[in-house]
């Protein structure tokens, strides 16, 4: 890895160490400018989990991905500047949101630091995810610019649970994933990566299926945008009671998808490339499959829903 060129598609900037404060900007950098994407997915594009494969993508060709690359890649970085890191296997809900997806599910990077442990994390597709690394701590609370996050931990299970809850909201917590510390090599994520590659268990993703795209705003962590199928979204994480407000959709031609996946995610696609799987896209189809509420207010549940395809 370069890691210069690293940092400089992340957009970080200063002296990176192995510490706290450059954890925190570098994930924090990372989610700002890099996409959760699936098009390679759609595009019959093999994903290869493979250190020097995912540079070559989200580095040279300035893509993204979804978590087992993002996360790969993040990992790949960390382990360049100094830090001890490893993988831990974790999983979001399914798409109903009633059951919990497969192990290998979702990727975290786990992060020592001196005697504590950190569990970092650029590769959820939610307007819920953190944006800073979070002490691994039985009820250890976070209150960032998407909310509030809490770690629980399950002594039966060797489980922790991410929960997160709205701006000055009270009440209960949504549980967004549950993870393990145990540490596992970036291999062990293949199978089910290539799984939701080929859409062969729809009912934990639809990774395989549908354009899933999410970016956060670098001007405004707290903003969202997000293509699903052919529509795009700006959502705004600053309401209360674990509410979510939709400012803006739109039904998106080939042509204007090409001009926000360029102008708005920074992905640069060839139109031929993106009408092999635009063209497979009847709005119906979408609309039912991913359950996605035609309001503005779009409770946490409903997030799960969608991001039952987006948490990996």
């Amino acid at each position: 890895m370069d890691l210069k060129e690293y940092l400089k598609r992340i957009g970080f900037e200063g002296e990176a160490q192995a510490d706290l404060r450059t954890l925190k900007n570098m994930q924090t950098s990372h989610l700002l400018t890099v996409p959760y994407e699936n098009l390679d997915a759609l595009m019959n594009k093999p994903i290869i989990l493979k250190n020097e494969l995912l540079y070559d993508k989200i580095v040279r060709q300035s893509r993204g991905g979804w978590c087992h690359e993002l996360n790969g890649l993040f990992h790949w970085a960390l382990e360049q500047i100094g830090f001890e890191t490893w993988f831990g296997n974790a999983k979001c809900r399914s798409r109903d949101g009633k059951q919990w997806c497969r192990d290998f599910d979702h990727m975290v990077c786990l992060v020592r630091l001196g005697d504590e442990i950190f569990y970092a994390d650029v590769g959820l597709g939610s307007c819920k995810r953190p944006f800073h690394p979070i002490l691994i701590r039985d009820g250890e609370v976070s209150k960032q610019a998407t909310g509030t996050f809490r770690l629980s931990f399950c002594k039966q299970t060797a489980e922790w649970s991410l929960c997160h809850r709205g701006k000055g909201a009270s009440g209960e917590w949504a549980t967004m994933l549950k993870f393990w510390t145990q540490p596992f090599l970036l291999r062990d994520f293949q199978d089910t990566c290539t799984t939701y590659e080929k859409g062969l268990d729809q009912r934990e993703s639809l990774l395989g299926v549908t354009p899933v795209v999410v970016k956060s705003d670098p001007a405004d962590s707290t903003a969202t945008h997000m293509i699903i199928g052919n529509k795009y979204r700006l959502y705004c994480n600053v309401g209360l009671k674990n509410k979510t407000t939709c400012l803006k959709e739109d039904h998106v031609t080939l042509e204007q998808l090409h001009w926000k996946l360029k102008n708005i995610f920074g992905i640069n696609l060839e139109l031929e490339q993106m009408d092999s799987f635009y063209r497979h896209l009847p709005q119906a189809h979408i609309d039912r499959t991913l359950q996605i509420p035609m309001v503005t207010q779009v409770q946490d549940k409903c997030l799960l829903m969608i991001s039952g395809a987006m948490g990996r």
